[in-house]
């Protein structure tokens, strides 16, 4: 249940930093401060949680502060940069992680075994990537993206693997 919880907020977890991260770019360390703050508040709000559901409400808890904050890093953030959301894609993602979700589940109920959480991951990421291959929802930018950070070997691969041409430039 806790690992449940916890993956519900896992993209918020996942971006969160890099948001604050550019609040701190821009000087914003007030913000900040207000932020971490805030996050301390909403979790003492929910504290009561932690009482009735054990370490699901904690989850919880951390979950929606978490969420919250990201929230408030977006609209502070916008403030100073414009934010463009590909929703589309996001869309895409959610279906994605669905499809991803329900595979592993039914994987679960076949076989289950605390020590098959290896292979349960492992068949989660293929089921995750072959849907997003399946729905071609990498473009141009995001082959760019994945040059810029892995470096371009690992670019050419995931080109071939997305079956996106050599010129990725297109959207």
């Amino acid at each position: 249940m806790v690992l449940a919880v916890l993956s519900l907020f896992g993209l918020v977890y996942g971006i969160s930093p890099a948001f604050s991260n550019l609040l701190l770019v821009y000087g914003k360390t007030k913000v900040i401060l207000f932020l971490n703050l805030a996050s301390i508040a909403i979790s003492m709000v929910f504290l009561p949680l932690v009482w009735f559901l054990k370490l699901a409400g904690l989850a919880i808890v951390r979950g929606t502060a978490s969420l919250l904050t990201f929230f408030l890093s977006l609209y502070f953030l916008s403030k100073n940069v414009k934010i463009e959301i590909d929703y589309n894609m996001g869309l895409k993602a959610i279906f994605a992680s669905v499809v991803m979700a329900l595979v592993v589940l039914v994987a679960q109920q076949v076989a289950y075994s605390k020590f098959f959480l290896p292979l349960y991951v492992a068949l989660g990421g293929v089921t995750y990537v072959t849907t997003i291959k399946l729905l071609r929802a990498l473009n141009g930018e995001d082959f760019q993206l994945i040059q810029q950070v892995a470096g371009e070997k690992l670019a050419v691969y995931a080109k071939r693997f997305f079956g996106f041409g050599e010129d990725a430039t297109e959207s």
